[in-house]
């Protein structure tokens, strides 16, 4: 390796960026004057090498604008992570293709719960759209799920709140001990749609108290409890470990 490897190769990296930055193009006078002191056959023969090499091109002004080989760099940089919103539909989604049955994830949204997303299959029980109000009902198991995160002291207020069918604590805990089931898992009976039924697991989002959950028909929820209590327990657990950040409702409040 001779010495003028590293700056060769520093000066054809900070002409990438320059040319990266500028939409329209640098021409030539553009890109020499953020190096005054270099000489112009070296910038020249800097220049013919990216070209040569398709990391540049000229368009018809001369300017100097990124090349094909550029592209794949483009792709990369410009792919982004997954948003929030479709980690969730993939998770929902996973749920509903591993039980056959529709699903959602629901969360506590400063004083009252919201459908973050949901998943109806046809020919299923159909569960509102993502951003729908979900209330505080002793007879869901979604929202008691989400509920039985709080400490009694943060509990106390929404259950006073304008979203809350829910009267009191002591309404609560019996909601509560009708649906809880094994490590966690609630299952209710829906009074206003009889037949049909929620499975929910807790589960948290972006650190909000949240439930992930099946609807079915009750028959169903009986009949196949232990493989839809797995499906909702290793994906809640696959959530936890993909993107949780492992803080704990205590810590939240």
């Amino acid at each position: 390796m001779n010495d003028d490897e590293i700056p060769a190769l520093s000066r054809g990296l900070a002409v990438m960026t320059l040319v990266l930055q500028a939409p329209e193009g640098l021409r030539y006078s553009e890109i020499k004057s953020f190096w005054p002191g270099l000489a112009d056959s070296t910038l020249s023969r800097l220049l013919r090498s990216l070209e040569s090499s398709g990391h540049l091109r000229r368009d018809e002004r001369a300017h100097y604008r990124a090349g094909e080989a550029v592209e794949p760099w483009r792709r990369a940089l410009s792919s982004q992570s997954p948003t929030l919103r479709e980690q969730l539909d993939q998770l929902v989604h996973d749920v509903s293709a591993a039980a056959n049955e529709s699903a959602g994830v629901a969360a506590l949204e400063t004083d009252h719960l919201r459908f973050l997303s949901t998943h109806s299959l046809p020919d299923t029980v159909s569960i509102a759209s993502p951003g729908g109000l979900l209330h505080f009902e002793e007879d869901h198991a979604a929202s008691l799920a989400i509920l039985g995160q709080l400490s009694p002291e943060v509990r106390r207020p929404l259950l006073a709140g304008r979203t809350s069918r829910i009267d009191s604590e002591a309404m609560f805990q019996a909601g509560w001990q009708t649906a809880i089931c094994d490590r966690g898992l609630l299952l209710d009976e829906a009074r206003a749609r009889p037949g049909i039924s929620r499975m929910a697991v807790p589960i948290r989002v972006e650190q909000k108290p949240a439930a992930l959950f099946l609807c079915l028909t009750t028959a169903s929820a009986h009949r196949d409890f232990e493989r839809l209590s797995r499906v909702l327990f290793d994906q809640a657990e696959h959530w936890r470990s993909a993107f949780c950040s492992g803080a704990t409702a205590a810590e939240e409040q």
